[in-house]
């Protein structure tokens, strides 16, 4: 289980309702990004959390709500939610972004004219059931848990389609450019 742990310091806070000011005590999160977060959040939401994250459709409040949902200390009080910094959201995200692992998966062409299906909590839960994978690994990195079963579905190929010495060479290529724009990022 690979959680985040991020404090939040105390912060001078204007409450519009009671035209008053409140200070806040320093708050500690341990946040889960993993299958069982995702299916908290696609429960309530009723949508693929992935997909609406990778097309950047998702609402402010849907990412923080998000956020409650990967959240395991039970001690943070609710308002807190509407007051998370610009540096605590970009922490978050970065977390949610790592890839946890040092597998890559390049896609092969015939990968690319298959019709795109939405992974959901369900599709990924069944995933293990059919590769056999412990459920104790649904509070595993997500992204870990999704190269592991993308893994285990290469490996379980009857057709056992390889890539080409040129195609792994180009994908190499495109992965270490991908790798360095993200780091230059970082800096």
């Amino acid at each position: 289980m690979q959680t985040l742990e991020i404090t939040l310091p105390a912060q001078h806070l204007w409450f519009e309702d009671t035209q008053e000011f409140f200070d806040t005590e320093e708050v500690t999160f341990k946040l889960e990004h993993s299958l069982f977060s995702l299916s908290k959040w696609e429960s309530k939401h009723k949508k693929p959390l992935l997909e609406t994250l990778e097309k950047g459709n998702a609402s402010y409040e849907e990412l923080v709500d998000y956020i409650r949902c990967m959240n395991l200390a039970t001690d943070i009080p609710d308002y807190i939610y509407d007051y998370l910094t610009v540096d605590f959201y970009n922490t978050v995200m970065a977390y949610i972004n790592d890839p946890m692992t040092a597998t890559t998966i390049t896609r092969r062409k015939e990968d690319k004219r298959k019709k795109k299906q939405f992974i959901t909590a369900e599709l990924l839960y069944s995933y293990m059931v059919g590769f056999r994978v412990p459920f104790e690994c649904q509070h595993w990195h997500l992204n870990r848990l999704i190269i592991l079963l993308e893994v285990l579905s290469i490996q379980n190929d009857p057709k056992g389609n390889k890539m080409s010495k040129r195609d792994m060479l180009r994908n190499n290529a495109r992965e270490n450019a991908r790798r360095q724009a993200a780091r230059a990022k970082l800096h």
